[in-house]
């Protein structure tokens, strides 16, 4: 429980400093229940629907389903984001929640090929996002959906929020990953590609309250009124964190 408190306060901390800070540009963005047909991304598959006040704790969310791998949400990159892509460091941050209760493969070659993903596709390689239950408390995070192994395990997380940034060095061609602020993962190298560049978020059955890719990377800050949704949830997931602590704590007294 400290170690998880410890990642969210970390995370807390990073947004709000947002306020403070200097906007970067942000190439495209869904936030918390608005219809991502509306913010330039096209439904593939599968059926999504608005969420309000989620796990009770005022998050709002879009729920995405669907079969693993045709349940998404997709928007294609113009050739102007594509050049932004290649010529400079980029962050992709996605906060959601995995509730598929699948633990085993769609496709037995894709030991991992259940749960839900965010994927970013560019100029031949890729870089992903997934989440996979292990059906025991704990999420595999897959920084390839396709690998034998997972990258890291997010211990305890269960079908709680994580909010979860890729920070793209194009000197080195390579990505640092955080979970909730924590950096878990250095100097990660897509994986070749034949797709058509894109960004895409789905899977199984996910909540997600917030997919964004902006230039720049984790020194440099976001529009703050796209992030709004993603601090309070990382506040609200906090203040659940600091009650049950409280909580335990008084039934260790008899109160």
């Amino acid at each position: 429980m400290a170690r998880r408190i410890k990642g969210l306060l970390a995370a807390a901390a990073c947004c709000a400093a947002l306020t403070n800070a200097a906007f970067a540009g942000v190439i495209v963005s869904h936030s918390g229940a608005t219809d991502p047909t509306t913010e330039s991304f096209s439904q593939v598959g599968g059926t999504w629907s608005p969420v309000t006040n989620d796990l009770g704790l005022g998050i709002s969310a879009v729920n995405v389903q669907g079969t693993w791998d045709s349940g998404q949400m997709t928007h294609g990159f113009t050739g102007t984001e594509q050049t932004e892509l290649t010529s400079g460091d980029w962050v992709l941050s996605a906060d959601f929640r995995d509730l598929s209760t699948a633990t085993t493969p769609t496709y037995a070659q894709w030991p991992y090929s259940y749960g839900d993903w965010v994927s970013i596709l560019f100029n031949g390689v890729r870089f992903d996002i997934g989440l996979s239950s292990d059906g025991a408390g704990d999420q595999f995070l897959l920084t390839n959906l396709f690998a034998s192994t997972p990258a890291y395990t997010i211990t305890g997380l269960g079908q709680s929020y994580a909010l979860v940034q890729l920070d793209y060095n194009a000197t080195i061609g390579k990505a640092d990953y955080y979970v909730n602020g924590v950096k878990v993962l250095s100097g990660v190298a897509g994986t070749s590609t034949p797709w058509s560049p894109q960004l895409a978020f789905g899977g199984q059955n996910g909540n997600f309250n917030l997919v964004q890719l902006r230039t720049g990377d984790l020194t440099t800050t976001p529009e703050p009124a796209s992030w709004l949704g993603a601090g309070a949830g990382l506040l609200a997931l906090l203040a659940l964190a600091g009650f049950r602590a409280d909580r335990g704590a008084r039934v260790s007294r008899g109160l």
